[in-house]
């Protein structure tokens, strides 16, 4: 998990969870990358960037705020 705004409330309600320092850390090896935030952190990605840490290519965007063309030209799979 990682958001950059929330994560030291997170960790006080869900102490169990595993925490990242970064985006791609978060992203690591993930199959499934889900963006329920739009900081810019989050809009600015490099989805080929992100493509090199995880395993599959799908992203869920649940804040409309990805640049869909984008992530789909790099070989995403783009959901809502």
């Amino acid at each position: 998990m990682y958001d950059p705004q929330a994560m030291d409330n997170s960790r006080l309600v869900f102490p169990a969870l595993a925490y990242a320092t970064t985006v791609l850390e978060a992203c690591d090896g993930a199959d499934v990358v889900l963006v329920l935030t739009e900081w810019s952190q989050f809009v600015q990605l490099d989805p080929r960037s992100v493509g090199e840490v995880t395993r599959g290519h799908t992203v869920i965007d649940g804040r409309h705020c990805l640049p869909r063309r984008q992530w789909e030209a790099a070989g995403w799979r783009y959901c809502t």
